[in-house]
């Protein structure tokens, strides 16, 4: 196989925790939120082999960067 593709289940879920944070504290969000698949291969399949509790989780400016990016 030279690469496969990913919806970042690890992101899914950190985008999720900080949904529902919002939600609570009434800051306006992103009534839809698509994410890109990303393809992994040997170049980028390091980051993907950490265990959960070795990565690093994104700021909101830096989801809400890539979600409004078009």
């Amino acid at each position: 196989m030279l690469a496969s593709g990913d919806y970042n289940g690890f992101l899914q879920g950190w985008i999720a925790k900080a949904m529902a944070k919002r939600h609570l504290a009434k800051p306006p969000s992103p009534r839809d939120i698509v994410l890109k698949p990303i393809v992994i291969n040997s170049g980028n399949a390091g980051a993907y082999m950490l265990p959960p509790e070795a990565r690093t989780c994104p700021t909101w400016q830096t989801i809400d960067t890539e979600l409004t990016k078009n």
